[in-house]
């Protein structure tokens, strides 16, 4: 059952030209390793680009935001295994 979260995160990620790969990111004072980014994509919300990634941890199944206006992350979404 997907569970809705929408809370601001922290996010560790590399960037490399114009691509985006998120390492780890931490909720609720834990600290999670991203083991796959399993898909990503973008969409705009007014003049911002929103980044959008699912990624994996411990089987369960992440869905992060980030806006590149603001250059705030969110947990939008999580999938448990």
């Amino acid at each position: 059952m997907i569970e809705t979260i929408n809370e601001r995160i922290r996010v560790g990620a590399v960037f490399t030209g114009d691509q985006i790969n998120p390492v780890w990111f931490t909720w609720q004072n834990r600290k999670y390793k991203i083991e796959q980014v399993t898909y990503a994509w973008r969409d705009r919300e007014g003049e911002a680009i929103l980044h959008y990634f699912s990624v994996l941890h411990s089987a369960n199944l992440y869905e992060l935001c980030l806006n590149n206006k603001t250059l705030v992350w969110h947990l939008l979404k999580v999938t448990p295994a």
